[in-house]
């Protein structure tokens, strides 16, 4: 069927399907077989001059959305909304608003003071120094980060992310310890002074010490990062939560290799169930000697067992 031949023709028609959005055009389009597909295309000497889809649909924004910064405030504030999260939730209630005037009055929102002017509420001025806000949170008695997550409001001039507002200073200030007045505890400094301390408190195990060594401050969090010089040596958290140094594992390849053949061991399957009556042997070798366990031969070199080459010849050659 032939396309109507001029912009009217077709926006006669589009308005005669009571066709309201763009969106909508192209979902109902083809309900009169004269309409093009793409009218902006079709009629494109004529599109902009006409007003586009405002003008093609005869769409009078003022009844879609608050045209006027002014007058999407006045009802804002006519409907009470006193913030964001606020209007989120109200804004509904009226029709006319747009569900995000910050993008709607993009060229006028922040001029006139966003949020803050666009709801009528006064602008309350912040601390302008960390320092300042720390010492009227520690006067408020807040003591934790989710403590003032629900309490900062009690001063207006508190910000909701203290971290972010005073960017520039909260690296090289403590963080939350200074934050709220909390000094911060020295770690003990050698593996010998953690351990008897661990000790002290009856921790017998790796899960109990992540519950529990908050119970003396000068406990670090993660004493294998903390320690990481002795970890292996002193015997990973069996010797730190026993305080006795547990010997090392051999250094080499060859070195475990020999007490295997002490411990007469012949296969993997064994290793896994004897390598525990030598201390030093660990449990997966081929981890700990990685460098050299493919280059060595892997198992079987590793446990001395003979191997059987497939032929002569291989055999020479190795």
């Amino acid at each position: 069927m032939p396309i109507y031949e001029s912009w009217r023709e077709a926006s006669t028609a589009a308005q005669a399907l009571n066709i309201k959005s763009a969106s909508e055009y192209n979902i109902r389009y083809n309900e009169d077989s004269h309409l093009p597909k793409n009218p902006s295309i079709f009629y494109s000497l004529e599109w902009s001059e006409k007003g586009k889809w405002k003008g093609f649909l005869n769409i009078d924004n003022s009844k879609i959305k608050y045209n006027s910064w002014k007058s999407a405030s006045d009802a804002a504030k006519k409907l009470g909304i006193r913030s964001s999260s606020d209007y989120i939730k109200k804004y509904r209630n009226d029709k006319l608003l747009p569900c995000k005037p910050k993008n709607h009055f993009a060229e006028t929102w922040v001029k006139n003071g966003s949020w803050d002017g666009f709801l009528g509420r006064e602008k309350s001025e912040r601390y302008t120094t960390l320092k300042q806000a720390s010492l009227a949170t520690i006067s408020l008695g807040i003591s934790t980060y989710i403590e003032y997550q629900t309490r900062y409001k009690e001063d207006p001039k508190l910000p909701r992310s203290p971290d972010q507002y005073y960017h520039k200073e909260w690296h090289t200030s403590g963080k939350w310890n200074s934050f709220f007045g909390r000094s911060i505890q020295k770690k003990y400094e050698s593996w010998e002074l953690a351990s008897n301390a661990t000790k002290a408190l009856g921790i017998k195990t790796a899960k109990e010490y992540r519950s529990r060594y908050l119970e003396n401050p000068n406990l670090p969090s993660k004493p294998e990062l903390a320690y990481a010089g002795d970890w292996l040596n002193k015997g990973k958290w069996q010797g730190f939560l026993s305080g006795i140094t547990i010997p090392s594992y051999y250094k080499s390849f060859d070195e475990a290799s020999k007490a295997t053949k002490v411990l007469n061991i012949k296969s993997g399957a064994e290793y896994s169930k004897l390598y525990m009556l030598d201390s030093r042997l660990p449990p997966y070798p081929q981890k700990l000697y990685c460098d050299e366990w493919l280059i060595k031969g892997g198992m079987d070199e590793f446990l001395g067992k003979i191997k059987n080459y497939p032929t002569w010849d291989d055999a020479v050659e190795s």
